[in-house]
């Protein structure tokens, strides 16, 4: 039975070429848009919520004027850490990621970390 209704849909999509290949298409773009929807959803619920306390987690926005645009960056002054921890008795722990490569020495071996973030814990 299963056989027969692959020959009959074969056949279909012989002769009707044109539609069959928008309906597989149109398919494959929707089955394509679902999933790649459910990353972005799944990934924004569950963002550092390995943490034990993640609901406590804040990360400090800069707001860069480029032009006639405002954009808006992930990093902020390396002073600000440690002045943040000082004035804001709400702030226990800070942590900060500087992307950009630098020196690093362990022992007597002096390298140069390709990655190119430096993360400072305060």
């Amino acid at each position: 039975m299963f056989k027969n209704y692959l020959k009959v849909g074969f056949r279909n999509m012989s002769k009707n070429w044109v539609v069959s290949v928008i309906n597989v298409f149109g398919l494959a773009l929707a089955v394509g848009i679902a999933i790649t929807v459910f990353i972005f959803i799944d990934y924004q619920y569950n963002v550092d919520t390995f943490h034990s306390n993640y609901h406590n987690i804040y990360q400090v926005i800069d707001n860069v004027e480029e032009g006639d645009e405002i954009e808006q960056w992930g990093d902020s002054p390396m002073l600000l850490g440690p002045e943040v921890l000082n004035s804001q008795s709400g702030v226990k722990r800070m942590a900060r990621i500087e992307f950009q490569n630098g020196n690093m020495k362990q022992g007597d071996r002096v390298f140069n970390d390709g990655s190119g973030s430096l993360i400072q814990t305060l």
